[in-house]
């Protein structure tokens, strides 16, 4: 017996509905899964600012040190430039000091070379005028009066040594026989050897001058002018 309108319709009814559940069902879950992929962008976005914040901080940190960087550059720049001119400074300085002793040496050895000249001049020089001084000094009335009181000293020291002697050489002679003879010859002994004695020589009798006045006379001053200038030759 076919079955009727009625049951047709409840029978087909409860597959309707489960597929409005298993709809309903599907649209949970992607609205779920919607929810989930939103929230999930939504951390995703923060984590990006998050990120951009950041990286920002550290550019400008970097941008900072850039900064710095640049300004300890041109200083170290402006130090080694500054340097650079002290160098050549010091270098042109240092080729000045170099010229200046090159010069200096040069002078110093003219200056040895013309004080060697100087000290051998000069000892030309005193050599001629010590010589000089001695001739005139030789021809000089000075001298002549040198010569004459020397050949005095000279002939009065003999004199007395030359009667030093005799006396000593009288004392020593056996005189009996002039007492012998006195009777004969009145004389002292004594006259007698004074008589044989030389008479002493003193200032009148010498010359006072360089020139020969006597034969005597030549020759102590000849002797007496010789040995002065013996004395001063030494």
């Amino acid at each position: 017996m076919p079955p009727s309108p009625l049951a047709e319709d409840q029978v087909l009814e409860p597959p309707l509905e489960r597929e409005k559940e298993v709809e309903q069902k599907r649209t949970k879950r992607a609205l779920r899964k919607s929810q989930r992929y939103i929230r999930s962008l939504n951390h995703l976005r923060l984590e990006l600012v998050k990120a951009q914040e950041d990286h920002q901080a550290e550019v400008g940190c970097l941008l900072k040190e850039r900064d710095k960087f640049d300004r300890s550059l041109n200083e170290k720049s402006m130090e080694v430039e500054g340097l650079q001119e002290a160098l050549h400074k010091e270098k042109e300085t240092l080729a000045e000091l170099k010229t200046t002793l090159g010069l200096e040496d040069e002078q110093r050895k003219k200056t040895k070379a013309e004080t060697i000249e100087l000290k051998e001049q000069i000892f030309v020089l005193i050599s001629k005028v010590t010589t000089q001084a001695i001739e005139e000094f030789k021809v000089s009335s000075k001298m002549r009066g040198l010569n004459v009181k020397f050949g005095q000293e000279t002939f009065n020291k003999g004199y007395e040594l030359c009667e030093r002697r005799a006396a000593s050489r009288f004392l020593e002679l056996n005189l009996d026989f002039l007492y012998k003879r006195a009777s004969e010859e009145v004389v002292v002994p004594f006259t007698i050897a004074t008589n044989l004695l030389p008479t002493k020589l003193t200032s009148a009798t010498l010359p006072t001058s360089s020139a020969p006045a006597t034969a005597e006379g030549f020759v102590l001053t000849e002797a007496a002018s010789n040995s002065s200038a013996i004395l001063l030759e030494v």
